[in-house]
C-alpha cells in the first residue's frame, strides 16, 4: 500500500483563508485545497480565541468559532471526534491544527490537534505571521471556487516520503530537546547532532518556520508549545 505524504500545516491569517480560492480536483489523489498567493493549503496551523461554541443536544456535533483578530472561521467535529472540542469554552486561546474543508459556501476546519496556549504564545504567533505573511487582509470576500480536472496516478515514491518525514521529525525533536535543556537550539548544534546535510537542515528549518512550528529569537530556534 503506498504511503501518503502528510500535507504541510501552514500558518496564515484567517482572513487569508477567507480570501483564498477554493480548488477542487476531480479525479485527483490530492484533497480540496485553498490557493492563496503561491500556497496550496489543505492543512492549517493557527492560534486563535474561541468566541463562540455550539454543542448539539445529543452530543454528536460540536463546533467553535475561532478569531485571530483578522477574521473568523469555524472548527467542526462529529460523533467520536467531538472530544477534540468538547472540553474547550468561549474565551479560551487555542492552538489548532487541522484539515481545510469547504461545504455549502463555507470554509471550515476539521481539527486534528487542539490545545490551550498561554496569551504570550498568541502574541508570538502573530509576530511570526507579520514576519512571514505580512499584515492581515482587511476585506474578506466570498471564496472563488475552481474545479480542476486532473488525471493523476496514486504512485508515490515511498522511500523519498519516509526519508523526508523522518528527517523533519528528527530536526523538530532535536529543537524541542535543545530548547528544554538550553533554552534554545543553535543551528550549529542542530547540524552537529543531526548529522544531516546543511541543505537538508536549511530546507526543513525554513518549512518549520513557515508553518509556525518553531520561531527564532536572538539566533536561537524555539518550539511553540
Amino acid at each position: 500500500m503506498p504511503q501518503v505524504k502528510r500535507q504541510t500545516a501552514y500558518s496564515v491569517w484567517i482572513s487569508n483563508l477567507m480570501n483564498a480560492s477554493v480548488v477542487k480536483r476531480e479525479g485527483a489523489f490530492e484533497p480540496t485545497f485553498l490557493q492563496w498567493n503561491n500556497l496550496e493549503i489543505s492543512r492549517i496551523n493557527l492560534i486563535a480565541t474561541i468566541t463562540n461554541k455550539y454543542e448539539s443536544e445529543d452530543k454528536t456535533f460540536v463546533s467553535v468559532t475561532l478569531d485571530d483578530g483578522s477574521s473568523t472561521v469555524r472548527a467542526k467535529t462529529w460523533r467520536e471526534d467531538t472530544s477534540l472540542l468538547s472540553s474547550f469554552n468561549k474565551g479560551d486561546i487555542v492552538r489548532i491544527i487541522g484539515k481545510i474543508r469547504y461545504y455549502n459556501d463555507e470554509i471550515y476546519i476539521t481539527p486534528e490537534v487542539v490545545k490551550i496556549v498561554e496569551p504570550n504564545w498568541e502574541l508570538v504567533h502573530k509576530l511570526q505571521l507579520l514576519k512571514i505573511r505580512g499584515k492581515p487582509e482587511i476585506n474578506v470576500f466570498k471564496p472563488e471556487v475552481k474545479i480542476e480536472v486532473m488525471q493523476q496516478t496514486q504512485q508515490i515514491v515511498e522511500e523519498e516520503v519516509v526519508v523526508s518525514e523522518s528527517n523533519r521529525q528528527k530536526i523538530l525533536a532535536l529543537i524541542e530537546k535543545l530548547d528544554k535543556e538550553e533554552g534554545g537550539a543553535d543551528r550549529g548544534k542542530i547540524k552537529e547532532q543531526s548529522q544531516l546535510q546543511q541543505e537538508t537542515i536549511n530546507a526543513i528549518l525554513e518549512e518549520l518556520l513557515k508553518e509556525g512550528e518553531i520561531f527564532e529569537m536572538k539566533g536561537q530556534l524555539k518550539t511553540i508549545s
